[in-house]
């Protein structure tokens, strides 16, 4: 795991994001994976890809 700093780039990036009513950390995180190149693992249903991004979800268990 690898600590980025906020840095005013993303924290715009983030804001611009939160248009589609996502939670600021959830639109971080959508930025970040942009910026890097990267897939998201979300296990909220309602978590959207954006701009291209790949979201992965984990297998869901059978009860």
């Amino acid at each position: 795991m690898t600590a980025v700093d906020a840095t005013w780039d993303r924290v715009l990036r983030a804001a611009k994001l939160m248009v589609g009513g996502l939670s600021y950390a959830d639109c971080f995180a959508c930025g970040l994976a942009a910026e890097r190149g990267a897939t998201l693992l979300s296990g909220d249903p309602e978590f959207p890809g954006a701009d291209g991004i790949g979201v992965i979800r984990p297998p869901t268990s059978q009860r």
